[in-house]
């Protein structure tokens, strides 16, 4: 039985061009057999075997049975093959880079008459090629290429730096060749002379960068590479179109998030379309990791309101049980400790509660507050109240401020005058350690109000931005951090699309779409890493979008990728 194709040599075989395939086939041949070869002969192609085929060893070939691959995406598909492509591709671009800088090398034995071809082949960049397709490499796939052209992208990226360190002489341009023409060591002077500069350190880095890929191609590179600079400029204006700065307000508020540990995704700092779209788009898209970014900023948020109240957990309605025990038992230690001078400041403030309770509650309920206003001058022997009496006075007082009553704001000012006169009591380093145990009670009290029942106990973004009274500093920050960033503009529409574009895997992978679609959950997980990185959230918090397009092309790996993959389409 004659030898089994591969799919390759068949397909070769059926690209042979009518004169590489012998006309002098054997008179016996039959008509099937010559049809067939008629057939194979009209099906010319670029793609030459060596060699002719006689009649003979045609139809040796054609009597043997054909490897079909697997089309992609279907059971049975060799994803190892593709793999090897991109290890390939990638040894590939290494050795482009290679053969370029051998190329002196490689002239200079041609000119000494050294002929070598394992050491110095004719055509290193053929034999390069040629040598990954002998081991099995399919240099026409996709995945080779991009193999290749990441390779191309990390080997060169560095061109620009190397050249600028044998540029020391001249500061002002070995700045611009290293930037790619982005940055000067020196500012001011004739402008003309600035863009000059900037253009000449953009072609001398571009033209490096694909330059040792291919030296035919330089010339482009470097053309492109000096209009980089110049580009962007134009390009700014569009960018901050689509993204723009982040106002000075927003910016103080992400930098107080910041140092409370809270990490704000770039779409949430501007009200761009654009990004809100995308980043509403991306809970659609499963595994795209945009829910756990919310979820992170929401438990970080959560976590640092716990710690107004002298807690550690983004488990809110946990933290407030715990913190009704630390801060108990310390107000009771304090109080119990301590006295309570009735100085003129806290008699004012008496009167004052009596005086407004009088006129903005009903009778009955102002009484409420004037028997407590009692209580506590009934307890004051010689202008000092005993700590005690105090803190049974204090309890009371916390009882009426958790009612849903009217009445509730009132007791809760009074209890905060209470408390105000035994800070002024107590020695200066006490009353220090104590005004914090105070401010922490406070918020355990306001927050008492919002916390959910349940284990998990987390507030919610839309609850805590609508707090208000907020007396702590610290807390009120969060209140605002809450309203500014913890909602999203373009609110995600519930949850059935992200059910059927969940259900869309299986199916994708019965119709051969498997790869297609896991690619788009791989972009998708990208734009959600770019949206949580500190490079483009600081961009938009100092230069909007015209910054994020100068960030990209001004890093080397950012301008390697779009001279490489120019180089690329250009093939």
């Amino acid at each position: 039985m004659a030898a089994k194709l591969s799919y390759a040599e068949w397909k070769a075989l059926k690209a042979a061009k009518p004169e590489d395939v012998s006309v002098d086939i054997s008179p016996d041949a039959s008509p099937e057999d010559r049809a067939a070869l008629e057939a194979i002969k009209s099906e010319a192609s670029s793609n030459i075997p060596e060699g002719k085929l006689s009649y003979a060893e045609w139809k040796a070939q054609k009597a043997a049975p054909i490897e079909q691959p697997q089309p992609r995406g279907e059971i049975g598909y060799d994803y190892k093959q593709d793999l090897k492509n991109i290890g390939a591709g990638a040894l590939s671009g290494a050795a482009q880079i290679g053969a370029t800088i051998l190329s002196p090398i490689d002239w200079a034995a041609k000119k000494a008459g050294i002929e070598n071809q394992a050491l110095f082949p004719t055509d290193r960049r053929a034999a390069i090629e040629s040598g990954l397709r002998d081991m099995g490499a399919q240099p026409e796939s996709m995945a080779f290429k991009g193999g290749q052209l990441g390779a191309e992208i990390a080997g060169t990226a560095g061109a620009g730096g190397a050249i600028a360190k044998g540029l020391k002489f001249a500061p002002q341009l070995a700045s611009a060749v290293e930037s790619g023409g982005f940055k000067l060591a020196q500012q001011g002077g004739n402008a003309l002379a600035r863009l000059g500069t900037r253009a000449a350190g953009g072609a001398i880095s571009g033209g490096a960068m694909t330059g040792m890929v291919n030296p035919e191609d330089t010339a482009s590179g470097a053309a492109l590479g000096a209009a980089f600079p110049i580009a962007v400029k134009g390009a700014g204006k569009l960018g901050s179109a689509i993204m723009q700065k982040a106002t000075p307000e927003i910016a103080a508020l992400a930098g107080k998030a910041h140092q409370y540990g809270i990490d704000i995704p770039a779409d949430r700092l501007v009200d761009s379309k654009t990004l809100n779209a995308l980043s509403a788009s991306l809970n659609y898209v499963p595994f795209s990791g945009r829910a756990t970014t919310e979820e992170k900023m929401y438990s970080q948020i959560n976590k640092a309101v716990s710690k107004t109240i002298g807690q550690d957990s983004s488990n809110i309605t946990d933290a407030l049980r715990k913190a009704r025990v630390d801060l108990g038992s310390k107000f009771d230690e304090v109080l119990k400790n301590n006295t309570v001078s009735v100085d003129d400041v806290f008699l004012q403030d008496l009167v004052n509660h009596a005086d407004i309770a009088g006129k903005e509650l009903e009778t009955g309920q102002a009484k409420i507050i004037s028997n407590q206003i009692d209580e506590i001058i009934n307890k004051a022997q010689d202008g000092v109240i005993d700590g005690q009496a105090a803190y049974n006075i204090k309890k009371t007082l916390d009882r009426i401020g958790k009612q849903n009553s009217p009445v509730a704001y009132y007791a809760d000012e009074l209890r905060r005058s209470l408390m105000e006169a035994l800070n002024r009591s107590m020695p200066a380093e006490e009353a220090a350690g104590f005004a914090k145990v105070r401010q922490q009670y406070g918020n355990m009290l306001t927050l008492d109000k919002l916390a959910p029942a349940g284990a998990e106990g987390e507030i919610s973004m839309g609850r805590l931005a609508n707090m208000r009274n907020v007396r702590d500093p610290q807390l009120r920050d969060l209140v605002d951090i809450a309203a500014q960033f913890g909602r999203t503009r373009e609110s995600p529409h519930g949850a059935a699309q992200r059910v059927t574009l969940g259900a869309l895997a299986p199916v994708a992978a019965a119709a051969g779409q498997l790869p297609a679609y896991l690619g788009a959950i791989g972009l998708a997980k990208g734009a959600n890493m770019a949206l949580s990185s500190n490079t483009l959230r600081n961009a938009m918090l100092k230069q909007g979008g015209a910054g994020v397009q100068n960030n990209l092309l001004s890093s080397p790996i950012g301008r390697s990728a779009i001279l490489q993959g120019s180089r690329a389409i250009q093939q």
